[in-house]
């Protein structure tokens, strides 16, 4: 049973010992001494100046219609905010882990200056507050990294109350000052509004930048303001509040119910014999390729390459949670229990490896064939991800014991995003569609209609008027240019290619969506 605690939570247990699955203690790596049952001093005035600072970039900064580097922007903020929340020596253990982590959620979030494909920066700005959250909290087995991953939005969403006892903590006013505020603010307010009108009424840019800064201060606009800055600010003051007190991950000392031999090796031992016997039929199959595949009683491309999917799903849900257990429950006093578990868990390893490789193989195919939808960019990336995963695993088994695994397994996940990011898969989408067209003539417009303007280049190279059709609606509320919060490289380099081959009138009915 495992308990799992914020700040201000006593929590009761041991913890028990690690393993190669996991090395489960949970328990956060930041050094700092149990602090349950202390009294937690009140937020202090630094800590809240560095959240409304914080929260005032992200109001000014922040873009949420698009993608944009205001996103880059407010994660530097938001990172240097909680760099200084989080100084002190019980937070410098495992230093080199948590600046990577709070690297790779700022280059997650670097994609909206680069990518303009929406539903991929959704996915990075997901990544990139789970990151961070990690970088911030930290953790040591599979527990601590789910809870460190969760630690900072449900601390944030904890210390409102801690937050304002520490502001009424501070200095209070002296008597009357509230009231001689109040009247400076409204004898400010008469003077603004008397000089200004005056000012406006003298030049007419000056008035027109006032009209159009009132006119951008509508309830819609106001309110994104608001949610920037409580957001940021918000993100800040739990990273505050965990530095009170670091959050706690405590398991119960576990008895040692252990499997016997025969209680594991057995089934393990059937299961690697029927992963064998699929892999040797696999291995025909991965060398005939189109072959196998066209001829007269095979499968069609789409059946094939669903049948690869559904193996690489049945990899992850039946090897890793067999791994898991073994790794845990399994007796290893003896050196032939040792021996077993390498060569049965590290056999069936190898041969999900080759079967997520026949997987890997029909998804070539069908790309090879069809092309790449963004589902099989993703589909690829995980079928990597999984493969890096079981090698990790293959070599914890070595000594038998991997408190590094669940860190390294997030950090590829990591990776893996930034990877497709990298490879800009909108553009990749559209550039294996058109190579397609090229080749056979078939041209699949409705699908090119519907990617973002990463594709430009691709759809710029098609004939008339099918270019000018697809670049019309890929680029519907381009517009001329972004706020300096929203700028974004792919939109601009879009700009810059109609603007040098500008986008003629479409009158063909099959390429309009």
């Amino acid at each position: 049973m495992v308990e799992i605690s914020l700040p201000g939570d006593t929590v009761a247990g041991r913890t028990g010992a690690g393993d190669m699955a996991a090395d489960d203690t949970g328990a956060d790596d930041t050094g700092a001494p149990d602090p349950a049952g202390e009294e937690r001093l009140p937020a202090s005035r630094r800590l809240l100046v560095a959240a409304a600072l914080v929260g005032g970039c992200a109001a000014v900064a922040l873009p949420w219609d698009r993608p944009g580097v205001g996103w880059l922007l407010t994660g530097a903020a938001v990172a240097t905010g909680a760099g200084l929340a989080a100084r002190g020596p019980g937070w410098r253990s495992a230093a080199t882990t948590r600046f990577g982590f709070g690297l790779g959620a700022l280059a997650l979030l670097g994609v909206g200056a680069t990518r303009a494909a929406g539903w991929l920066f959704l996915f990075c700005v997901v990544a990139a507050a789970v990151t961070g959250s990690f970088a911030v909290a930290g953790g040591r087995g599979w527990r601590g990294l789910l809870t460190g991953a969760v630690a900072v939005p449900l601390a944030a969403a904890r210390a409102p109350r801690w937050a304002a006892r520490g502001a009424l903590a501070s200095k209070r006013p002296a008597p009357g000052s509230t009231r001689r505020l109040s009247q400076s603010l409204a004898v400010g307010a008469v003077l603004v509004a008397l000089f200004g009108g005056l000012l406006a009424g003298a030049d007419a840019v000056f008035a027109a930048t006032l009209s159009g800064t009132a006119s951008g201060l509508s309830p819609g606009r106001v309110a994104l303001f608001l949610l920037s800055f409580g957001l940021a600010a918000a993100a800040v003051i739990g990273v505050g509040y965990l530095r009170s007190t670091p959050p706690l991950v405590a398991e119960e000392l576990r008895e040692p119910a252990l499997f016997g031999r025969l209680d594991w090796v057995v089934p393990l031992a059937m299961l690697d014999a029927l992963f064998a016997s699929f892999v040797g039929v696999q291995f025909a199959v991965l060398f005939r390729g189109h072959d196998y595949v066209l001829a007269a009683a095979g499968p069609s491309y789409a059946e094939y390459a669903r049948a690869g999917f559904t193996n690489l799903l049945a990899v992850v849900a039946l090897t890793l949670p067999v791994i898991a257990v073994v790794a845990r429950k399994a007796a290893r006093d003896r050196l032939a229990d040792r021996v077993l578990i390498r060569t049965l868990v590290g056999g069936l390893c190898l041969l999900t490896l080759l079967i997520l490789a026949s997987a890997l193989n029909r998804l070539a195919l069908y790309v090879d064939a069809y092309g790449f939808t963004r589902f099989r960019v993703l589909a690829a990336a995980g079928g990597v991800f999984v493969g890096l995963v079981l090698v990790c695993v293959l070599a914890a088994g070595v000594r038998m014991r991997a408190p590094w695994l669940p860190r390294v397994a997030a950090g590829l996940a990591t990776a893996a995003l930034i990877g497709v990011a990298a490879v800009n898969p909108d553009a990749l989408i559209a550039d294996t569609v058109v190579k397609r067209f090229t080749s056979d003539g078939h041209l699949d417009a409705t699908y090119l209609a519907g990617l973002s303007v990463d594709a430009v280049d691709a759809i710029d190279r098609l004939p008339e008027p099918a270019r000018s059709c697809l670049l019309a609606q890929v680029a519907d509320g381009l517009g001329d240019g972004d706020p300096w919060y929203a700028y974004n490289a792919a939109r601009q380099h879009a700009r810059a290619v109609i603007a040098a081959h500008p986008i003629e009138p479409c009158n063909t009915p099959r390429y309009m969506a």
